[in-house]
């Protein structure tokens, strides 16, 4: 009696394991590059169409590029220590980098950002082909947009590609924008307006205080002349018992002239003010601007004009050269204050110095009255408010003099204080798209096209054009290949 066969369907444990047939995968490759072989126009065309596709898409989409710039911002305590030793600011105040993102970021720094480099002007000039072909779609099916609404969609874009990092020491502006360029001076820009921010921030508020104390000074200076004035008279007239002292009743016109005179007084002080920070913006631009230019004359000797480093420099002079928000703001300040001053007073306000006149004269004067005798009650009275006049005088004068240095400080020091450690420069290549990437994509995108669209271009022939094909389809062998004459 004999074995049994054993089952042909059946196999060794190795076979259970066997996902995928090699020998249909190899077939069906074959195939892919025979279809190929069969259809060379179809595939070589395929093959370049995409491939010109993908350079053109390289050529019309937008790009992104990235510029940004580092600040070193440090504390400089040594200097206003040496200027002003009671000085005592918390630390948390005289920090250099506090609020960096919000006083770039700010609405209305970012609209003066748009205003300072021309964006409006300039930015359908900068786009991509390929977005300036839908935006004229866009505008053919909803209409033109208006000035006002150009603005907001550039502030927005502003606000979302514009990043500023602060850390203790360092402060990063940067942007991802898609001309390189613009991107360049909006950084410059962005950059410029935070250092004037600043400076207006550290040295115009001082400036402003000393007109407000200045003019503090000049109200009670104008008591210690009524008090001299009192005892002067005082000492020509018969003595006064303290029971003949009446108080003065001042008229209400008189009242109503004193009011006026305050408040003109108040408003010159803060018009002042406003002049002081102008002054100091101004002068701090110009000096940024002919270190600009001196290190632009510098480089002019080693690269010619079209050089990165030149056209950097030169965008920045221009960046520099354009009105800060903050100066625009103090100038409309200025404007308002002046008016307002003209119409308390009638005369319009010269641009003095607005520092405090003091008369040494009568001061001297006051101090020597002060220091004689007198049984007068009368004039002992008018002396008390003399001397309570001189105290207030004094005390204003001395906090005068510490703040006018540590304003002088101050403005010395600001040059210290920030100093560009990165500059920004021109991109030398975009960041989106990389080239070299979506070209790779590209030709293997058009080598799958080609041999996938002649592939199938077989397949819907249901022509039998592989032996393989044959075999598994008809289970015939297949005896013998002949070539095609």
């Amino acid at each position: 009696m004999s074995a049994p066969a054993p089952e042909q369907n059946g196999g060794g444990p190795g076979d259970d394991l066997e996902l995928i047939d090699l020998d249909k995968v190899r077939d069906y490759a074959v195939y892919v590059v025979h279809s190929v072989r069969r259809h060379p126009v179809l595939a070589s065309s395929t093959f370049l169409g995409v491939l010109a596709l993908t350079i053109l898409g390289l050529l019309t989409f937008p790009k992104t590029y990235h510029v940004e710039t580092e600040l070193l911002a440090q504390r400089n305590l040594m200097m206003p220590a040496l200027g002003n030793p009671s000085r005592a600011v918390p630390g948390e105040a005289d920090a250099p980098t506090r609020a960096a993102g919000e006083t770039v970021r700010r609405h209305d720094n970012l609209v003066s950002l748009v205003k300072q480099t021309g964006l409006l002007d300039r930015w359908d000039n900068t786009r991509a082909p390929a977005v300036r072909f839908w935006d004229a779609v866009v505008r053919l099916l909803t209409g033109r947009p208006t000035e006002e609404e150009r603005l907001d969609g550039l502030v927005e874009m502003l606000d979302k590609h514009l990043s500023v990092s602060a850390s203790d020491r360092t402060v990063t502006i940067g942007i991802d924008w898609p001309d390189k360029q613009l991107a360049h001076q909006l950084v410059e820009t962005a950059l410029q307006n935070f250092l004037e921010a600043r400076h207006a921030a550290e040295v115009g508020t001082i400036a402003e205080a000393i007109s407000i104390l200045e003019r503090h000074a000049a109200e009670v200076q104008q008591s210690v002349d009524s008090a001299l004035d009192d005892i002067k008279r005082l000492k020509l007239t018969t003595p006064l018992r303290a029971s003949d002292i009446v108080p003065l009743v001042t008229p209400r016109a008189t009242q109503t002239r004193q009011a006026k005179v305050g408040e003109a007084s108040e408003v010159r002080a803060l018009l002042e003010g406003k002049r002081r920070a102008i002054r100091d913006l101004e002068e701090f631009r110009s000096k940024r601007v002919a270190e600009l230019q001196a290190e632009l004359g510098q480089q002019r000797q080693v690269y010619a004009e079209a050089h990165p480093t030149m056209v950097r420099l030169r965008q920045s002079v221009q960046a520099v050269s354009e009105e800060s928000p903050q100066l625009a703001e103090l100038r409309a300040q200025e404007r308002e204050l002046a008016a307002e001053y003209s119409q308390i007073t009638g005369e319009q306000s010269t641009g003095s110095d607005g520092s405090l006149q003091a008369g040494p004269g009568r001061l001297s004067e006051a101090r020597r009255l002060l220091g004689s005798a007198s049984d007068a009650p009368a004039e002992e009275y008018a002396k008390a408010r003399l001397r309570f006049a001189m105290n207030k005088y004094d005390s204003l004068l001395e906090r005068l003099d510490a703040a006018r240095i540590e304003l002088d400080t101050a403005r010395a020091a600001f040059k210290y204080r920030y100093s560009v450690i990165r500059p920004a420069e021109l991109p030398k290549g975009a960041i989106k798209p990389k080239v070299p990437v979506v070209l790779a994509l590209g030709l293997l995108a058009a080598l799958m096209a080609a041999a996938g669209l002649a592939a199938l271009v077989d397949l819907r022939s249901r022509r039998l054009v592989e032996p393989w094909q044959i075999e598994r389809q008809l289970g015939l062998p297949v005896l013998g290949d002949l070539p095609r004459t």
